[in-house]
């Protein structure tokens, strides 16, 4: 199958061997970006009409420069945001390392761009609230609540867990969550001990017998188990 593509220039190889190039659709819809992996050929359009080159970052990122401006999109998105504003007066050439980090040469002088040591994930960067408590366990998840909501961070998936109505919110959780070893979460909110089942995504009150009084979970011990009062 033809791609429709001309004008292949700029590849850049990363980490994983995948090869991306900037290319013009020979049909005159604009840029796009074209990424081979050694079998397989997959094209996405750059957002950016005068883009004189286009790379891709860490973390899915997309990026673009003019002469005077440098952009920056998530993979998919159908705009790009001016991610340059006050680096340089102009933009000339770029050099990509494989793990996507990249060198601007600049009418300003040469600029860096790698990713912080300390930053949000992609998934959650638009979440604002506060996040009073997180664990995770062996099996690379991490759990933490946030507003009126238990989040999940899993590889690429991020997964959201509305609290009942007897939970005001995050706020009314005290600052621990517990993973069992049969999956169940364990925490404490508006007075009550309560458990989360993930497969079921459900919240239920810990119950005992009431002359057992009510149950405070402590910590994990070192095999797992949960220790309570």
């Amino acid at each position: 199958e033809s791609l429709q593509l001309q004008g292949f220039q700029e590849p850049h190889e990363d980490e994983a061997g995948v090869v991306t190039l900037l290319t013009e659709a020979s049909t005159g819809r604009g840029m796009t970006l074209v990424h081979f992996d050694g079998q397989h050929w997959t094209v996405e359009a750059v957002p950016i009409q005068a883009a004189q080159r286009a790379w891709c970052a860490a973390e899915g990122t997309r990026w673009a420069m003019t002469g005077n401006s440098l952009m920056e999109w998530e993979t998919g998105a159908p705009e790009a945001v001016n991610a340059g504003q006050g680096f340089a007066r102009q933009y000339h050439d770029v050099a990509v390392e494989r793990d996507g980090t990249f060198w601007l040469a600049t009418s300003d002088g040469l600029i860096r761009y790698a990713l912080l040591t300390w930053r949000t994930p992609n998934l959650v960067r638009t979440l604002n609230a506060p996040v009073p408590c997180l664990t995770g366990n062996g099996e690379s998840r991490l759990w933490f609540f946030s507003d009126t909501k238990l989040h999940l961070l899993e590889d690429d998936r991020h997964q959201e867990y509305s609290l009942p109505i007897m939970i005001p919110g995050a706020q009314s959780v005290a600052p621990a969550l517990f993973p069992l070893k049969d999956g169940m979460l364990v925490f404490e909110a508006a007075g009550q001990c309560w458990q989360f089942e993930p497969g079921k995504g459900v919240f239920s009150p810990v119950r005992r017998e009431p002359s057992a009084g009510p149950v405070k979970a402590l910590g994990l011990l070192r095999d797992g188990r949960l220790c309570v009062q």
